[in-house]
């Protein structure tokens, strides 16, 4: 299930640190439809979502109601790893394909983190590279 994130970070499937922990958690797994708003903004979460399998994009909402797409994402990113932090979305999420996506309870990663400094950098560098590529953009 979580093969997408094992490939990004370079563990070619292998459940070592420092992903043990997140692939021992209870994770939920859901598929979605093409065109399916995933995330809207504003909305508060308790959860982090991992894509696994199909394209989606984060966009905001224009004053004329449509979307500009900030971020293409792909299997292996966290749609909203910032909710961990920040309770509040600036950003929607909807799917472009159909899509699989697994959810992390935020009490449950605070735990791994907590006991795992390696997972804790893995979450660092994911947010660093997303603010680095919208940097570029």
């Amino acid at each position: 299930m979580l093969d997408s994130l094992f490939l990004k970070v370079g563990q070619n499937g292998q459940t070592g640190e420092p992903l043990a922990g997140l692939a021992e958690l209870g994770l939920r797994e859901r598929q979605t439809p093409r065109n399916q708003d995933l995330m809207r903004e504003g909305d508060r979460s308790a959860s982090v979502t991992l894509l696994t399998n199909g394209l989606a994009a984060r966009y905001r909402l224009l004053s004329s109601g449509r979307r500009q797409i900030t971020t293409l994402l792909v299997p292996g990113d966290f749609l909203d790893l910032s909710s961990l932090l920040v309770r509040g979305r600036d950003f929607g999420v909807v799917s472009l394909s159909p899509c699989r996506i697994i959810t992390f309870e935020h009490d449950q990663l605070r735990r791994v983190c907590e006991a795992s400094l390696p997972a804790t950098m893995l979450l660092w560098r994911e947010t660093a590279l997303e603010a680095a590529i919208q940097r570029e953009w």
